[in-house]
């Protein structure tokens, strides 16, 4: 994977710390540029759920689960704070395995919604999702992304 590769608000991870993140992501939490986040630990921007973001990292590493992902609140730059969903994978970077993990932004209520989330960052997760119902006994897919198609050669049908 190569940094024009992501899409979207996304850092890659070496130890938490970010080795690399988008212009999106520097957007997201208000800095001028991607000096100001390189070499910080990504629980610098979630200092109230440092602790669970570290474990979900550990778990990754240790082959528990191939994604992740955690609802939390991001704190920027300044007195800046976003809702955001983290989804964390492990991607190989430079040779070797780092966390990825990619921002959706929570829309607060006075901001308009401008996209559908399923179709712009579902569809554009950079690994396999996909969504089975849980109410059905052999819990059958029922949503599969292109990344999953991908991955598994699996046709969508």
């Amino acid at each position: 994977m190569k940094g024009n590769d992501l899409v979207g608000p996304v850092v890659i991870l070496s130890d938490g710390v970010i080795q690399y993140a988008t212009g999106p992501f520097c957007d997201l939490v208000g800095a001028e540029s991607r000096a100001e986040v390189l070499g910080r630990l990504l629980t610098d921007y979630v200092p109230a759920s440092a602790e669970q973001m570290t474990a979900q990292f550990e778990r990754l590493l240790d082959g528990e689960a191939p994604t992740l992902a955690l609802k939390l609140r991001l704190d920027g730059v300044g007195e800046t704070h976003r809702e955001v969903i983290a989804v964390h994978s492990l991607v190989e970077w430079e040779g070797t395995d780092h966390v990825h993990t990619t921002f959706i932004d929570i829309p607060t209520s006075e901001e308009e919604v401008t996209f559908p989330v399923k179709e712009t960052v579902i569809d554009e997760a950079p690994v396999g999702i996909t969504i089975a119902d849980a109410n059905s006994d052999d819990l059958p897919l029922v949503y599969a992304n292109d990344g999953f198609v991908v991955l598994t050669g699996y046709p969508r049908e």
